[in-house]
This record gives structure tokens, C-alpha cells and sequence, in this order.
């Protein structure tokens, strides 16, 4: 807080019908300042009486006003264990000096303080103590009650480690006790134990607090809040910071770390430029000679990226068909992959609108080959047009890889794939294949029950087949997106699903341990696999319903 400015009157005593200070004063005084402290200032004011002004920071008082052995006008030392006095060139006031003498004004003003008896010494056979012994007692939690004039009531003011902590009133007896227990319960802050090299820090009884200390602590006596440990760090890092060597100027540093960077970087500069002056003195067909020995897609990789190194830009590349094919299947397997590819110039890739107008030119066709309906062909010409009837089932298996030897000499067990066959594939043992079986309707098949009469012609029957599994998928699809009307009520797995919710909370024991993410929220892929599907309809899961019924 700025301090009052100070005006004539400041230099000028302050008691009433004293002329200390102006001019019609020939006479020097000296003039002492009113004490800082609150408690000292006020007993002040009640022994000086003026009705005008108010006694202040800036105001002074004269040494007229105030007994002899209140002021100090010598200095005393001890030297070479004798009393050595000097006199002071300003005097200087006790610190328990009071204004009691005021010559001028009513006698009824003045009063005088009563005399100390002098102690009389009996002996002096005891040696003077050379040191004066601090005998001053720093309380860490102090109460203090003061009881107003007006009622009943009285004001208690609670200090901790010499802060005001609280201040309250109180009426009965009880209060104050109960105010005495929570206040001997506290536990007070033990300080950062470091004594800070800068910066504000507040101090007590030797032990230095941060400015924004607690002053109370949770963790137990003797432990420090968190600001006073932050305050200690602080404190430590100072300290750390003056036992290290003086480093050089950070500017000098700066200018060496940057004339070093400026010369590797020509050094990389003349580099890259005498490599790409080899390079383009290297003939193609050297470059396709040592490419050579990669397999055929990457040598096409490694040509496209050579290529696009020679150009300034991308823009009106020409691409070749082969590598145009590959990066249209790169792209349908992954769009995001591909972008990132393109993007982050990992391969020379071309763009969507250069795939869109290549794909145009591509001839494709889908449905079976071709040989597969000649061989069916085949194998149904002895059939009547009756017996013809069936279903024609097709799938992917898993064989061995053995190699049989037949007997006309032949090796069977290699990939063979027609005319789409190249030298690499024609030397891998196969490893799957694809089976298709003609299944006709017709037959010597015993406990039929699945079949209803025909409705036109009553000698035949019409038969159903269900696939259990994908029934199963089906049914746990719509169960787990949807759900079910039924006569009793909507069936849904909502609350299967707060149950495992529920139950992932527990750390060791589960109610539903095989339930898993894959069981309840499936993705796009894990939706046609048979396992996921069973455990929804398991015991364990009634259990979790159980479960979920008994904590809510």
C-alpha cells in the first residue's frame, strides 16, 4: 500500500498546545513517529486527546511528552568485556515508551507512571551473564478471547503460527470448549525447511511458509501442504542454479550452433546435388538390370518412382497398365490406406479420377468359368430331365500339401490355375480349393419330415433344407440390433448388455467371464463367424440377468 503523503504538520508535534515544530518554537526537539504497531498506536490515542485529528502513520510526537528514562540518548557496548557508552546523534525511544507528560494543558491530563521499586541487590556473588537469553516463547496455535462491554457475548479470535485464522463469537461455555478441542486437533503445516534464496516467503519461529500456505494439513503432524512443498522445490532449484558454473553468453552459443547448422547443411546440399547428377548419368537398362532380381510387382513400383523422380510434377503421368491394375485392387481393399499412401508420396500412386477413367477401360465379367458348367455337363447327361432336380452346393476347403504320384507319372498337389498360371505359382503346393457338388432331389432318403404336399400335383411333396448355422447368425443379429415382437412382450438385448457393462466393473471375480466385446457388439466381419453367436444364449448369461436384477 503507497504511503500517505506527508504535509507540514507531520513536522510538527502532534500534541495539543505544543509548539514543537512551527516557528514560533526557537527551541530544537526531537520528534519521534508513532509506533507501527495497532495495539501500541491506539494506547497512544487514548493518552493523547484531541478532538480534531486523529493520531496517524505520518504524525509525530516530542521528546517534551515523555519521561527521561523512556528516551536513549547514549549507545552501549561491550568491549574488551568493559562498558563502552557513546552518545547517539539522534536519540531513539523505548519500545514500551508512552506519552505522559503535556505541559500546557489541563493538570488532569497529565499523568505520570508509577515508579518501579528498585531491587535490591543482597549479594553479588553470582558471575553476569556475558549473553542476554531470548526468553520470548513463539506459539504455534494461540486463542485469544476478548469479552465486549455490551452483553454477554465475546469475540475469539483464533491465531495460527502467528496468521489469523478465525474469528467468531461465542455465548456459552460449551462453544468455547468445543472451540478449544477442534483448534488442539489441527495439524499445522511444517513449512518448506528451506530458507529461500528470493522471492516472498513468509517466515515463522525460524521455519519459512509459502505466501499462499494452508497453514493446516491433512496428511498428519509434521508433513507440509502441497504449497509449501512446491515452495521447497522452488527453493531447491534456486539452489541447484547457484552451485552450477557460470555458462557462456547464450548469444555466443547461439552464433556457433547456427554457423554449424548452415555448414552441414550446403555439406548435405553439395551431397544431394552430386547424387543427382550420377543418377542421371545412369542408363535405364542398368537401372532395369539390378532391378531385376525383385518379383514383378515391386520392379513395377520401383520403375513408376524412378519415372516420377524425373518430372516436376505428378500431373499428366502416364501410368502402366500393370501398375494402374494393382493400385485399382489397392485402393478397394483400402481407400483410407491408399489416400495415405498417395498423400505421404510413399509409392507413386496415381489419383481417383486417373483410376476411375483406367477402370473404364478394364473388360471384366463375373458369374462361373465357364468350365465348370461344361463339367457339370458332364457328369448330369445320363440323368433323366426328373432326376435333374437338385441343388448345386459350392465351397472353399482346406486340403494338405502332399504331392501324389500317379501312375501314368504325373505330380498332383501343385497350384494349378489354368490359364491364368505364371512360373512362381506353378512351382506352390496348393493349399485350398473349390469343391462343387451336384446334389439332386431325388433318392433313397429315410425319415423325411421337413416337406408339405405339393399344390398342384398331389404325388410329390415340397421339401425344405435350413442351414442351422446361419439360422443361428440370423437369429442373433436381429436379436442384438433389433429384437423380437412376441404374444408376452418386445425381447431385446438391452439389458444383457447392461449387465456385462455392469459386470466389467469388478476386477477379480465376474459373473459372465466368457462375454466378451465380440459377443454383444460385433463388427461387420466378426458377424459371420458361428462361435460369437452361441454363448448369447448360455447359462452364464441368465446369470449376468440375475446379477444386473440383484444391484439395481
Amino acid at each position: 500500500m503507497a504511503e500517505r503523503r506527508r504535509d507540514k504538520r507531520d513536522c510538527t508535534c502532534f500534541v495539543p498546545y505544543c509548539n514543537s515544530g512551527y516557528l514560533s518554537c526557537k527551541e530544537a526537539r526531537s520528534l519521534f513517529r508513532v509506533p507501527a504497531d495497532v495495539v501500541k498506536r491506539e494506547a497512544w490515542s487514548r493518552l493523547i486527546k484531541r478532538a480534531d485529528r486523529e493520531l496517524n502513520d505520518a504524525s509525530a510526537v516530542c521528546d517534551l511528552h515523555f519521561e527521561a528514562h523512556f528516551i536513549e540518548r547514549t549507545f552501549k557496548t561491550t568491549i574488551n568485556e568493559e562498558v563502552v557508552e557513546f552518545e547517539r546523534d539522534r536519540p531513539q525511544l523505548a519500545k514500551d515508551a508512552l506519552p505522559t507528560i503535556f505541559p500546557g494543558a489541563p493538570t488532569y491530563i497529565s499523568k505520570r507512571l508509577t515508579k518501579k521499586k528498585k531491587e535490591q541487590s543482597i549479594c553479588h556473588q553470582c558471575e553476569e551473564h556475558k549473553k542476554d537469553v531470548d526468553c520470548a516463547l513463539a506459539l504455534n496455535k494461540l486463542v485469544k478471547i476478548e469479552v465486549r462491554s455490551e452483553g454477554n457475548a465475546a469475540t475469539v479470535e483464533v491465531h495460527l503460527q502467528g496468521r489469523k485464522w478465525q474469528q467468531q463469537q461465542i455465548v456459552t461455555r460449551e462453544e468455547a470448549e468445543a472451540l478449544l478441542d477442534h483448534v488442539d486437533k489441527f495439524s499445522l503445516c511444517c513449512g518448506a525447511d528451506l530458507e529461500p534464496l528470493s522471492g516472498d516467503c513468509s517466515s515463522f519461529n525460524g521455519k519459512f511458509f509459502s505466501k499462499n500456505c494452508t497453514i493446516t494439513t491433512k496428511e498428519g503432524p509434521a508433513t507440509a501442504c502441497i504449497q509449501c512443498k512446491y515452495q521447497r522445490k522452488l527453493i531447491l532449484n534456486q539452489l541447484s542454479r547457484r552451485r552450477c558454473p557460470k555458462r557462456r553468453a547464450a548469444k555466443t552459443n547461439f552464433l556457433r550452433s547456427l554457423r554449424r547448422m548452415k555448414a552441414k547443411f550446403t555439406k548435405v546440399k553439395m551431397t544431394l546435388s552430386q547424387m543427382k547428377a550420377k543418377n542421371e548419368q545412369v542408363p535405364e537398362e542398368l537401372l532395369f538390370e539390378k532391378i531385376k532380381g525383385l518379383p514383378q510387382k515391386q520392379q513395377a513400383a520401383v520403375r513408376t518412382c524412378f519415372e516420377a523422380a524425373c518430372r516436376k510434377s505428378k500431373k499428366g503421368m502416364k501410368y502402366g497398365e500393370e501398375w494402374l491394375l494393382e493400385c485399382i485392387l489397392m485402393r478397394m481393399r483400402s481407400p483410407k490406406l491408399y489416400e495415405h499412401l498417395r498423400r505421404q508420396d510413399i509409392l507413386t500412386l496415381p489419383g481417383r479420377t486417373c483410376l476411375n477413367k483406367a477402370a473404364q477401360h478394364f473388360k471384366s465379367s463375373f458369374g462361373f468359368n465357364p468350365n465348370v458348367f461344361t463339367a457339370l455337363k458332364e457328369n448330369v447327361k445320363e440323368l433323366d430331365g426328373f432326376n435333374r432336380h437338385g441343388v448345386v452346393v459350392f465351397d472353399e476347403i482346406k486340403v494338405s500339401e502332399p504331392i501324389d504320384v500317379k501312375p501314368s507319372g504325373c505330380l498332383d498337389g501343385f497350384v494349378d490355375l489354368g490359364q491364368f498360371q505364371n512360373q512362381k505359382s506353378g512351382k506352390e503346393l496348393a493349399d485350398h480349393g473349390l469343391v462343387i457338388v451336384v446334389q439332386p432331389f431325388t433318392g433313397s432318403a429315410t425319415s423325411i419330415r421337413s416337406k408339405c404336399p405339393h399344390v398342384v400335383d398331389d404325388t410329390r411333396a415340397l421339401h425344405f433344407f435350413s442351414d442351422f448355422p446361419h439360422l443361428l447368425k440370423n437369429v442373433r443379429n436381429a436379436f442384438l440390433q433389433k429384437g423380437y415382437e412376441t404374444p408376452k412382450g418386445r425381447v431385446h438385448a438391452d439389458f444383457i448388455k447392461e449387465a456385462w457393462k455392469e459386470d466389467n466393473k469388478n476386477v477379480t471375480l465376474k459373473v459372465m467371464p466368457h462375454t466378451s466385446r465380440v459377443h454383444l457388439y460385433s463388427t461387420s466381419f466378426e458377424k459371420m463367424r458361428v462361435a460369437p453367436a452361441l454363448p448369447i444364449f448360455s447359462e452364464e448369461v441368465l446369470k449376468g440377468l440375475f446379477f444386473l436384477q440383484e444391484t439395481h
